[in-house]
């Protein structure tokens, strides 16, 4: 009976153990996104109706830490991070691990932003101070996004995208500060969700339109190329400038789609102006990372180029100057595409 009893409180500590792995991040201590889903869905769920709030917490710079003191100094970080907002919180709050640098902290039973405002300004203060590591001082500060939920409608989802938005705000505005999704960012939220909606319409369906900018010899006098634009004239609003709208086509991860068009435009209006008589201008157009790393690049680009008769000396491809070429020698990297454009 006694080994039976031994054998059956060790089972009980090994599930107890798996429990507790599957549900806490390993470095920290601190829950992991699978059971902050769980416990925010619990509280909105809660029969007492009370508004729920959420901070969304992200680390500054926090890729200058590994780069500069390795990773385990990166890890130090996290780890004071987690305790100090541990510290820094109610008992009944939940503070969780999400990501890298990435951390929430569900707070039950909050009335409004003025509370999520207080309690964030405080953990920003903390989260900031230097503390010792290793015979150093480490220093980190944080951004933080603070939403709370308007009804009993609101879902875990909702609510984690409109702090991330306010977190995405508070890192827009200068970081190391806290944002409050409240009426004004709903709207601007609001705003940029349906011309986010709008504007891979446009893609989808070809509707952008592409400008031609003349490249002059100093020395002729003579056009000798035309680089190409996009645009993308709103139906109500009109022109919008590229720096309103590329960064959302980033977000949305349709630059590589974009650049597409951009490159059949380009070669288009080259076959034009060949028949045109205009056979020695050249025409160039941008190539982002997220184009040089589509599997359909370079096929469409030389069977367009063939398909139009445009000889491949007259195509310039403009390589934005932060792209991260790699190394040569993996075929997957920025610089073999680039050897292979070459060849």
């Amino acid at each position: 009976v006694t080994e039976q009893m031994e054998q059956k409180q060790k089972l009980h500590e090994t599930s107890n153990k798996l429990q507790h792995e599957a549900t806490h991040d390993g470095l920290t201590g601190v829950p992991n996104r699978a059971a902050f889903k769980t416990f925010i869905g619990d509280a909105l769920r809660s029969g007492d109706g009370t508004p729920v709030g959420l901070l969304h917490i992200d680390l500054d710079n926090f890729k200058a830490v590994n780069d500069t003191h390795g990773h385990s100094g990166g890890d130090a970080v996290l780890t004071h991070t987690a305790d100090v907002i541990r510290q820094n919180i109610r008992d009944s709050d939940l503070l969780a691990r999400v990501g890298g640098d990435e951390f929430v902290v569900v707070c039950p039973q909050t009335s409004d932003l003025a509370l999520l405002d207080d309690l964030s300004t405080r953990l920003l203060d903390v989260i900031s101070k230097p503390f010792a590591w290793s015979n150093r001082l480490l220093k980190i500060e944080a951004s933080i996004g603070a939403a709370v939920s308007q009804s009993k409608k609101t879902t875990a989802e909702t609510l984690l995208v409109q702090a991330d938005f306010a977190l995405y705000e508070a890192k827009r505005t200068g970081r190391n500060r806290v944002a409050l999704y409240d009426a004004d960012l709903h709207d601007r939220h609001a705003f940029q969700s349906r011309r986010a909606i709008e504007l891979a319409n446009a893609i989808d369906t070809g509707t952008l339109d592409y400008w031609f900018q003349p490249t002059m010899s100093l020395e002729t006098g003579q056009i000798i190329g035309l680089e190409t634009l996009v645009r993308w004239v709103h139906p109500v609003d009109g022109v919008i400038a590229p720096d309103d709208f590329l960064p959302m086509v980033k977000e949305l991860g349709l630059m590589g789609a974009l650049d597409l068009l951009s490159m059949t435009a380009a070669l288009t209006e080259k076959r034009n102006l060949n028949h045109a008589g205009f056979g020695d201008i050249g025409i160039a157009f941008n190539a982002s990372p997220e184009l040089l790393s589509h599997p359909d690049f370079i096929r469409r680009l030389v069977w367009g180029v063939e398909a139009a008769g445009i000889e491949r000396a007259q195509v310039t491809i403009e390589v934005l100057e932060t792209t991260n070429f790699g190394d040569a020698s993996e075929t997957q990297s920025h610089a073999a595409i680039i050897r292979d454009l070459h060849d």
